[in-house]
């Protein structure tokens, strides 16, 4: 699991001055990335939640408003949007689909053309439910919500302590942090010419930090983008 510990202590091993400590302290840095590179990561990676909704509830209800419901993340985290409102299996077995798995290969072919059936008939039935998004936090169906409970599917911002980012990205969110710091502490030690250390005077260089930091932010910006282009098929017939 990702802490800001580690995003810290990768900063420090790659800024921290000799017998000196950074401009910043740590609490200021942690909340200078909360604020700034982990809304640019949420952008391409949001963390991903599903939760039961009653839509005969009046909780859930948006008054004086048809097909509207409320959606409360438990984390009380600022939701991005809506992936897919999903209802019980009552839906599936009116339109056919076969809820009990096949006890026979020679009963597949039927259980799979039965489903594709059921599958094709809900796109056009009343339970194929478009919804859309209205911030902050609100999904509108747009058709009647014949059903009484279902699951929202959403995305929603991570966990400031950064425990829901995914593993394989840990070490990109680390370099997109170290890239944008960079070019924080850059912009302001271009503002000094030299610091007195314990080893004499050293020309703190922030322009070059700066572009230095610019870099790994623009590499690392770039790797976001491609992990997230859609898979493109092309048929030549």
């Amino acid at each position: 699991m990702l802490t800001w510990n580690r995003v810290l202590q990768r900063i420090q091993d790659e800024l921290v001055l000799p017998n000196h400590v950074l401009e910043k302290a740590d609490s200021e840095i942690q909340e200078y990335l909360t604020q700034h590179c982990l809304p640019k990561f949420e952008q391409y990676y949001p963390d991903k939640n599903a939760i039961t909704i009653d839509c005969s509830d009046t909780t859930y209800q948006v008054t004086n408003k048809q097909n509207e419901f409320y959606i409360y993340d438990p984390d009380e985290r600022e939701i991005y949007d809506l992936l897919g409102f999903y209802t019980g299996m009552s839906t599936s077995m009116v339109l056919g689909k076969q809820v009990i798995a096949p006890l026979s290969w020679d009963s597949v072919p039927s259980y799979e053309l039965s489903n594709m059936i059921a599958n094709n008939t809900e796109i056009f039935s009343a339970y194929n439910y478009h919804i859309e998004f209205v911030h902050p936090n609100i999904m509108r169906v747009l058709s009647d919500c014949n059903d009484t409970e279902g699951v929202v599917h959403y995305e929603r911002a991570h966990d400031t302590e950064l425990s829901t980012i995914p593993k394989m990205f840990q070490d990109m969110f680390i370099e997109l942090c170290l890239g944008m710091f960079m070019r924080n502490i850059g912009r302001i030690r271009t503002r000094y010419a030299n610091i007195a250390t314990a080893f004499g005077e050293i020309s703190l260089n922030g322009e070059d930090l700066r572009s230095e930091g610019r870099e790994i932010y623009d590499v690392a910006m770039e790797e976001l983008k491609r992990t997230v282009l859609p898979c493109i098929m092309m048929d030549r017939g």
